[in-house]
């Protein structure tokens, strides 16, 4: 069985490890299985955490099943959200979203937190970032670590998108073309990996020649980003542009500029003397108009156009998947 290899990411002895592969590719397995050696070695335990209780309700009782073979001179069991390997206790799992009933807890013996599937596919409308979630997963890894410097946090996901509420608070996404990108003074690193033979493999199977020059394949076997595209990513200098206004959307100010070209550019370094309108009544304040009905506004009339004609540009990824939602609430289908 392929299994992501953590010796690599390691090797940097980052605080923080954020690890996208392609699907199958075992970075939970490989996660599950340094867990299990740290424990038989050395004592130590580790912290199992999914998004919500339903989740770890579902995934969390199978938690051995697919390595405890690996070590058949060793009992694997689960009692709830405590996992026991020769009837000690080795990990324990928590829902993030209640895991502010944990801050009182002690977890002195954890050197080892796996925050599986951390990316969702928000397209779907089926599942749901929490409120305030990156600050709440901080408050879980203070919770754990407390004082001590020991312990490593692994963040695990598909390659499903580089817009998740993660890389935008820390202001960090992936170098294109790079395997690895250090960040946060090297407390950070990111792993966008993948396996020539691994990828073969899959494409010689019945589902790789059915999904093969889909989408879904560069993403499932090829390990590029599902729902990220390079359509409208441009970038323009500003000294080209003229300032036409910012958009206020939840806590996101995006500014737009007329390119002589033609087109709308879509950027986040904000022209102060430009107006502000929030489009929603929990970004108004002081500073900017609340519309209710923008779509009386020329200048929304003209956005709305330029996007229809196809006549946009965006600067990053984040900042064309704001204005996505933003089209959407000005009733752009």
């Amino acid at each position: 069985m392929a299994w992501y290899n953590y010796d690599k990411i390691n090797s940097y002895n980052a605080m923080l490890n954020i690890i996208m592969t392609n699907r199958g590719f075992g970075k939970s397995y490989g996660s599950k299985k340094m867990a299990i050696k740290n424990f038989i070695k050395k004592g130590e335990q580790f912290v199992y955490v999914r998004r919500y209780k339903t989740e770890i309700t579902k995934q969390f009782k199978q938690f051995f099943d697919d390595i405890k073979t690996e070590f058949p001179e060793h009992s694997f069991k689960i009692n709830g959200n405590k996992a026991y390997i020769d009837d000690k206790i080795c990990g324990y799992a928590l829902p993030l979203s209640t895991s502010a009933n944990d801050k009182s807890t002690p977890f002195p013996l954890v050197t080892t937190i796996i925050f599986d599937e951390f990316i969702i596919d928000t397209s779907t409308g089926i599942k749901h970032y929490i409120g305030n979630e990156v600050e709440l997963f901080l408050d879980l890894i203070e919770t754990v670590a407390r004082k001590r410097d020991n312990v490593k946090v692994y963040m695990l996901a598909n390659f499903i998108s580089e817009v998740n509420p993660y890389f935008i608070y820390f202001n960090v996404f992936p170098k294109k073309g790079e395997r690895f990108t250090l960040a946060r003074n090297g407390e950070m690193v990111i792993d966008v990996t993948t396996n020539d033979d691994f990828i073969e493999e899959k494409k010689k199977t019945r589902f790789g020649k059915l999904i093969a020059n889909t989408k879904y394949s560069d993403y499932s076997i090829d390990n590029q980003a599902l729902r990220d595209s390079d359509t409208f990513i441009n970038r323009y200098p500003l000294k080209q542009c003229n300032p036409v206004c910012v958009l206020k959307y939840g806590d996101s100010k995006i500014m737009v500029h007329f390119h002589k070209s033609g087109v709308m550019y879509f950027h986040k370094k904000v022209d102060l003397t430009a107006h502000t309108f929030s489009l929603d009544i929990d970004s108004h304040d002081a500073t900017s108009l609340l519309n209710t009905s923008v779509l009386n506004y020329p200048i929304f009339k003209n956005i709305i156009k330029c996007f229809q004609l196809g006549l946009v540009a965006f600067h990053n990824q984040e900042v064309k998947s704001i204005c996505y939602d933003i089209f959407r609430r000005l009733g752009v289908k």
